[in-house]
């Protein structure tokens, strides 16, 4: 036998209230959660009183639609740096709640989503790659492996990607400005 279960985006009260209601016969509760989000799922399911068990079918930084905008209408990003903490975080918590039956971080790849560089775990972008050959590009891994890594085993990734601390035009930190 296989377990059933149904992914929502996001664990919005009267979404997962509903899928409690008239799905009885689930196994488990999937569940698409970004940034902050990913943390307040366990609390959530628990406040409404779900007991199913559930999964982060989808984990990662703060998301585009909830990013800040420049005047100019470009989505302002989390520098890898800054998305690092929040992806040990949230496998930590799903670690250590026994609700919680897994977590799948997005994307294991790349993709281009107002970035080439916002969820991707790999920087596949041709513009940054082009020279470059897969065996001998060891900055194409995001630092968000790292993380994972030493979450899924406990272990640090023995090469680490690039770290970024800030960023400075003319010697003055640009407020209100990241980059990955």
């Amino acid at each position: 036998m296989h377990p059933v279960g149904t992914v929502l985006a996001g664990a919005h009260d009267e979404k997962v209230k509903m899928v409690a209601r008239i799905a009885t016969s689930l196994d488990f509760l999937g569940i698409n959660a970004y940034g902050e989000d990913s943390l307040k799922v366990g609390t959530t399911l628990q406040r409404l009183g779900v007991t199913l068990p559930y999964a982060l079918m989808e984990f990662g930084p703060t998301g585009h639609w909830a990013s800040p905008v420049t005047a100019w209408g470009s989505y302002i990003e989390e520098s890898s740096t800054e998305k690092v903490p929040r992806y040990m975080a949230t496998c930590e918590l799903c670690f250590s709640d026994p609700q919680c039956i897994g977590a799948f971080a997005f994307v294991w790849g790349w993709k281009w989503e107002k970035t080439g560089t916002w969820y991707g775990l790999f920087n596949e972008w041709p513009e940054v790659t082009t020279e470059l050959t897969k065996a001998n590009c060891t900055t194409c891994e995001a630092e968000v492996l790292g993380a994972l890594q030493k979450c899924w085993t406990g272990q640090d990734k023995s090469s680490k990607a690039p770290s970024l601390h800030d960023v400075k035009l003319n010697g003055e930190a640009l407020e209100g400005m990241r980059f990955s």
